[in-house]
């Protein structure tokens, strides 16, 4: 392999590295844990205004309870 062939994919791999960590900045927050789905789904709905929060979700636990998130993503 010629080395500025060599040099070319090394450029290439450090900026995809690069650029995947700049994208990779979503944030979950943890809310809170509700007995049930509607509970949880009542305080998502209403979550306050934040610029950053573009979702939330709400996911049963093991224990069949309901945690809910909010997501920068």
């Amino acid at each position: 392999m010629k080395f500025s062939t060599l040099l070319a994919a090394v450029a290439l791999s450090a900026g995809l590295v690069a650029g995947g960590s700049a994208v990779a900045t979503a944030e979950t927050i943890y809310v809170g844990t509700y007995g049930t789905e509607a509970a949880c789904r009542a305080d998502g709905s209403d979550a306050p205004a934040h610029p950053d929060w573009t979702w939330w979700q709400c996911q049963q636990t093991p224990t069949g309870e309901w945690d809910l998130y909010y997501s920068t993503n």
